[in-house]
């Protein structure tokens, strides 16, 4: 089935423009998950402990079945030759449609991802043979009756609220979740920051949950930060969120710290720009009681956060990715949509993301020192076609890559990642599905072989597919690949 050209402009308005999910949403009564196959895939995870397997989230985003699904696929049975879902999806964990992004705890132990539709979060835990679960299956109590068609419990299942040190907010501000992503942990504690799609009254937030599995509900503490509002600055999305990962090694500029990195389509002036907000959580600090002088600590939270727009060096104005190298000293990013008569093309960067010092003037006019990355572009390079993700591939034995899909074009694009530049390796078309979205890193040695091999696992939300490519060898014309595909009847159609 091939798109008009109205219908096209129509889908990427949902799907990609980002609008939040209730303006594309249909109220379909659906029909049960199927238990083997994919269906609109987004969220994607590898597995820590021997990285076989990937943790795919496949959205139902229209509506067409009563839930949607986590599946744990087996990369190694791909890569030995295994064609359907059905030979590959190990389980099908059933869960809420319309999710966004799947992210995993350094541990591994632990998954969350955010459902858009019901304004929520879920955690799930990892078991030692690589299966999933969200709780007992079959509980009813606490949930709605969406929530009882999944197999999560109320334990599992978080929905926002606007009490304790989020009551300056409303419930409508915490609208359409889609980034989520583990904090480094501290002592064993984990803590998750969520960032949202769309912005009530342009002021934008990013939240944070505690994880207490001991506890009587998993997820809580909330509370947020706001980027907008009284800093004069209009925050349309803050759906990308990136933890720098904390440092290896002690250098003079590194801390360990934890800083959190939103990205943003932000204006002001009536200018939109694509934005990078670095935030010190640690050293942020949340309103505690109502005696809290909030508005001093709130001025001292905004001179500490490190606000740097991108757009003049790099085409769009959309932030669709950014990650890290382990060490967190660099980072990767995906900029889209940009305007034809700017003159500029959609682009990777790569960023300098070490801290360094700022001196800061607080509310009692003293001042004092910060550290903060700044994300300072080190090189950027045009890959039109609108890039939705980006992977940063450390490989073994050949050049690091950096690897976007773009998901206009349908282009998989690899790059070689040098000290200080971004050169393009080569672009592969048509090869990985309609629509690509996610793209991740594994590594692990395949049956029948004696040494690890690098793969890149894509999915692609339009064919509802899988792709997977062995890109150990240095020379690309020595690559292989692999796909599987959905078997669902009318599985492009998106009624």
């Amino acid at each position: 089935m091939r798109f008009s050209s109205a219908r096209r402009q129509l889908f990427f308005a949902c799907v990609l423009t980002l609008v939040g999910a209730n303006a594309c949403r249909r109220e379909l009564v659906g029909r049960p998950a199927p238990e083997s196959d994919l269906y609109f895939p987004l969220g994607m995870v590898i597995s820590q402990a021997d990285q076989r397997l990937a943790y795919v989230m496949s959205t139902n985003w229209s509506q067409r079945f009563n839930t949607g699904w986590l599946s744990v696929v087996d990369l190694d049975a791909i890569v030995s030759g295994a064609a359907t879902p059905a030979d590959v999806i190990r389980q099908t964990l059933l869960v809420p449609s319309l999710s966004g992004e799947l992210s995993a705890s350094d541990d591994g132990a632990l998954l969350a991802a955010a459902f858009r539709n019901n304004n929520q979060v879920i955690v799930f835990e990892v078991n030692a043979d690589g299966s999933v679960q969200c709780g007992d299956p079959d509980a009813e109590s606490g949930l709605d009756a969406g929530d009882r068609r999944t197999d999560c419990d109320a334990r599992h299942v978080y929905r926002f609220v606007a009490d304790g040190v989020d009551d300056v907010f409303i419930v409508d501000q915490f609208s359409d979740p889609y980034g989520v992503r583990f904090l480094p942990s501290r002592d064993g504690a984990q803590t998750l920051t969520i960032g949202y799609l769309t912005s009530f009254l342009g002021i934008g937030l990013v939240t944070f949950l505690d994880v207490d599995l001991g506890g009587e509900e998993i997820l809580g503490n909330q509370r947020s930060i706001e980027l907008g509002g009284a800093s004069g600055l209009t925050v349309q999305t803050t759906g990308i969120v990136a933890p720098r990962p904390a440092p290896q090694a002690a250098t003079p500029e590194d801390t360990d710290a934890r800083f959190i990195a939103i990205g943003s389509r932000s204006s002001a002036a009536g200018v939109s720009s694509a934005t990078i907000f670095g935030i010190n959580i640690d050293d942020y600090e949340f309103k505690a009681t109502e005696d809290t002088d909030f508005a001093s600590v709130d001025f001292d939270n905004r001179a500490k956060i490190a606000r740097i727009d991108i757009r003049a060096q790099a085409g769009g104005f959309t932030l669709a990715d950014l990650v890290f190298t382990d060490d967190g000293s660099r980072a990767f990013a995906a900029v889209s949509f940009s305007q034809p008569t700017s003159g500029s093309s959609d682009s990777v960067l790569m960023l300098n993301a070490r801290p360094r010092s700022r001196s800061i003037v607080l509310a009692d006019d003293s001042i004092a020192v910060v550290q903060r990355p700044e994300y300072e572009v080190i090189d950027a390079l045009a890959v039109p076609g609108t890039p939705q993700s980006v992977s940063y591939v450390p490989r073994l034995n050949a050049p690091p890559l950096l690897v976007t899909a773009t998901f206009n074009d349908n282009a998989l694009h690899f790059v070689r990642v040098g000290e200080t530049s971004l050169d393009a390796i080569t672009r592969i078309d048509r090869a990985v599905g309609s629509g690509p979205v996610v793209v991740r890193h594994a590594r692990f040695t395949p049956s029948g072989q004696s040494a690890d091999r690098d793969f890149v696992v894509i999915t692609s939300f339009l064919s509802h597919g899988l792709t997977v490519f062995d890109v150990t060898e240095p020379d690309p014309s020595a690559w292989q690949q692999w796909r599987v595909e959905s078997t669902l009847a009318d599985g492009r159609r998106f009624r």
